[in-house]
């Protein structure tokens, strides 16, 4: 998960514990050491904030994009602000989803459940 709000990352990071015990859940506030971290650590999926200070979601997702991670890593793009362009213009990089904050769990857990097996 790239948030960089702490609340959210407390709340999810709990929430998804529940839900998916066998897996780790990582999160980073820094979008410039986003990429580096998604090379090293081979996430299932990651869970990607658009307005971050310093490196935006956009930015981050158009780096996995042109360094060819996306083929192997879903995006999921969990923002509060966007544009319909920016949502658009994700997509067509490859994000797989976009969710809206505030969103129902439920929302994101079926989204989850689509890319990754709930026991490992």
């Amino acid at each position: 998960m790239i948030e960089d709000d702490q609340q959210i990352v407390d709340v999810m990071t709990y929430l998804l514990k529940g839900q998916y015990p066998n897996y780790e859940i990582h999160s980073l506030s820094d979008g410039w050491t986003a990429l580096e971290k998604i090379r090293s650590l081979k996430p299932h999926i990651v869970l990607l904030d658009l307005i971050m200070p310093g490196r935006s979601g956009i930015d981050i997702l158009a780096e996995m994009s042109k360094t060819g991670l996306l083929p192997n890593i879903p995006v999921v793009v969990v923002s509060a602000q966007f544009q319909n362009i920016e949502k658009e213009y994700c997509l067509q990089l490859g994000a797989k989803a976009f969710l809206t904050k505030p969103f129902e769990m439920h929302e994101l857990i079926q989204l989850i459940d689509t890319y990754i097996p709930h026991s490992e």
